[in-house]
């Protein structure tokens, strides 16, 4: 299992990536966010959120909510996403890069939970 990993030009910090979504959308909101911000085809892993957590307090007030993917294949009909530094990491690599206690864990829970389940090739 490998978790995407990336960064902005604003912050060199390695995390997960984020977007604001309204508390109403539905999980489908996200696939198509997904699709059409990172280009990226996944699937969901969980129907719920996986960790829901207060951010931190040097970002803006809010919950995130950290959802669980698995990635299906580019989409190919789209130009590639215009991010400024993003890699696919193993959990150890994952959680060095990851400087926030809580992330970390949640890279843990998700390893744990999911690894089994997921083939390790499935014909994509």
């Amino acid at each position: 299992m490998e978790f995407w990993l990336k960064t902005d030009p604003q912050s060199a910090r390695w995390g997960f990536p984020t977007f604001v979504m309204p508390p109403a959308e539905m999980p489908e909101t996200l696939l198509g966010h997904i699709e059409n911000h990172w280009n990226l085809r996944v699937r969901p892993l969980a129907s719920e959120p996986v960790a829901t957590l207060r951010r931190s307090r040097n970002e803006e007030p809010g919950i995130l909510r950290a959802h669980a993917f698995q990635y299906v294949g580019p989409v190919t009909t789209r130009p590639p996403a215009n991010d400024f530094r993003s890699r696919w990491c193993l959990l150890e690599e994952a959680q060095r890069r990851i400087r926030r206690k809580p992330l970390q864990r949640i890279v843990h829970d998700v390893h744990r939970d999911f690894n089994d389940d997921l083939p390790l090739f499935d014909g994509v």
